[in-house]
């Protein structure tokens, strides 16, 4: 395997402050910290471009948040039970009782443009609905942007879920919710709200996040046990990886543009490592090391991802991954530099 690796492109600090929920907009290059006192909007050049502090009676008032690109706003829950909606300044337009205890989660399903939320208790699935609020002749109309109740999902009373992933295949058909309860995977079906089934036993530990790989049919799955175990379309155990020390995974990626007819995962850890692996032979290609855990790992775009500690964010460049010259770990026997690359070149 040939690995360019990964290349830093910034990092930011927050000095006094934990990170508990990153966000970044592609198009304006904004990053969107949410902390225990407030929401940080920053920008590499300019730094700090705008902050919401949260009331002094409520500290933690929001627990997540998340940028929609395609719709330039923000959803955010906290402990007050209330989604809200805030517009690209951060600037509240909608707010909506979830109608449960405390939303913990919540993830964006592009293809039916709707917000999943869960929590204690409870997962529901919202419709996003635009408006324009005012239209010129010289300028873009401005939108606003609500949540309507579409259907909540049956037998979650009882549950705590920390995580939900909507199935973005868009070969598919399946409307299948993923949502994380403990040490199982709860899967239901969007379109009426029962529950499809239950993965029970996967790990000894809870499980802290998932992955679906469309072209292998396989879930991805990492747990506070520090393995991330690969599971075949009938729930059946394929391989484990270990690679992160036995410290929790904090994040799990599909790499945007692997080798053709290759599979590599990026995963993150409490270990301070994002690791790029090949899913098939579990061979470790490449790795980078921060100083402190990792929370969170995500895509920024086609060639970038984001890693955010307790107070750090950071965008590395994901280096292109060529030619798979042997799927095993085959003995390199020589090394050659070539100066040109194309017809002719040898």
């Amino acid at each position: 395997t040939v690995p360019f690796g990964f290349q830093q492109e910034l990092e930011h600090r927050l000095h006094n402050r934990t990170i508990r929920s990153q966000t970044y907009d592609l198009d304006r290059g904004v990053f969107t910290s949410l902390t225990e006192r407030g929401a940080v909007l920053w920008t590499s050049k300019r730094g700090i471009i705008g902050r919401f502090n949260f009331p002094l009676h409520q500290p933690s008032f929001l627990l997540n948040i998340i940028w929609v690109q395609s719709q330039h706003v923000y959803f955010a829950c906290g402990n007050d039970q209330h989604i809200k909606t805030y517009d690209d300044h951060f600037k509240l337009s909608h707010s909506v009782h979830s109608g449960q205890r405390p939303v913990l989660c919540l993830a964006y399903n592009p293809r039916t443009n709707e917000i999943v939320a869960a929590g204690v208790g409870g997962l529901a699935v919202w419709t996003l609905v635009r408006r324009v609020v005012h239209r010129s002749v010289s300028l873009e109309p401005e939108y606003a942007h609500s949540l309507v109740l579409r259907r909540r999902m049956e037998g979650c009373e009882d549950m705590w879920i920390t995580a939900v992933y909507p199935h973005l295949d868009p070969q598919s058909n399946v409307d299948h919710i993923y949502a994380i309860n403990g040490g199982e995977i709860c899967i239901f079906k969007s379109s009426t709200g029962e529950q499809v089934r239950v993965i029970s036993n996967m790990h000894p530990a809870t499980i802290t996040c998932w992955l679906y790989v469309p072209a292998l049919h396989y879930n991805v799955t990492g747990s506070k046990d520090g393995c991330v175990k690969i599971w075949n379309a009938h729930d059946d155990l394929v391989s484990t990886f270990v690679g992160h020390a036995r410290s929790p995974v904090s994040g799990l990626l599909l790499h945007p543009h692997p080798p053709a007819n290759q599979q590599l995962i990026l995963s993150s850890g409490a270990d301070g490592c994002v690791r790029l692996w090949h899913l098939e032979s579990l061979t470790e290609l490449c790795r980078v090391t921060v100083a402190q855990p990792v929370l969170s790992l995500s895509l920024t775009d086609h060639t970038r991802i984001m890693i955010h500690t307790v107070n750090t964010v950071s965008l590395w460049e994901i280096g292109q991954v060529y030619a798979i010259f042997a799927s095993s770990r085959s003995p390199i026997v020589a090394l050659f530099r070539a100066d040109t690359i194309g017809p002719g070149s040898a």
